[in-house]
């Protein structure tokens, strides 16, 4: 797995904030910052998926907020 940047895990939650798949998350990064992430490695970042329930609460913050403006 990738070790990702702050920038990166931003980008990421953002995306998954707005209901994109973990497949379209793992292209925008590839095609935005030229790395590769798995589609498991996009869900850690979704704290509504079992996998994300250890998300930081910086980034939940920032979750809840996108997705609160993205409604």
């Amino acid at each position: 797995m990738a070790r990702l940047d702050d920038d990166v895990k931003r980008f990421i939650v953002q995306a998954v904030a707005c209901f994109e798949s973990p497949a379209e998350v793992a292209d925008a990064v590839s095609e935005e910052f030229g790395i590769t992430v798995t589609r498991s490695q996009v869900q850690a970042y979704d704290p509504e998926k079992v996998r994300g329930r250890g998300l930081s609460q910086g980034l939940r913050a920032i979750f809840e907020a996108t997705r609160k403006t993205f409604l």
